[in-house]
């Protein structure tokens, strides 16, 4: 519990603020929508002497080959379901299944 109370104190403070899910934040700033390539972005804030493997430009070469075929959504946050609504619907409808 408090390990997740410390993870919503972290997205809360987050500048700018998130505005929806997934929001990945590479060495402070936000990727917006093209978080599918963290990677390159990972690699590139990378400070260290020895690169990693999957941070060489064959590696990244390889894994960009599949970019653009597949166009993934994010869920803004004025319009996500609030949790409490989530399990009160689950709930729901397993007792409709259960005939309750």
């Amino acid at each position: 519990m408090q390990l997740e109370l410390q993870y919503a104190a972290e997205t809360n403070a987050l500048q700018p603020p998130h505005k929806y899910v997934p929001w990945v934040v590479v060495d402070g700033e936000p990727l917006y929508e093209d978080y599918e390539n963290f990677l390159s972005y990972v690699c590139n804030a990378y400070k260290g002497t020895d690169t990693p493997q999957s941070c060489t430009k064959t590696y990244l070469n390889a894994v960009s080959k599949g970019e653009g075929k597949y166009k993934h959504l994010v869920c803004y946050m004025e319009r996500m379901i609030p949790t409490w609504e989530k399990v009160r619907s689950t709930i729901t409808l397993w007792m409709q299944k259960m005939n309750f």
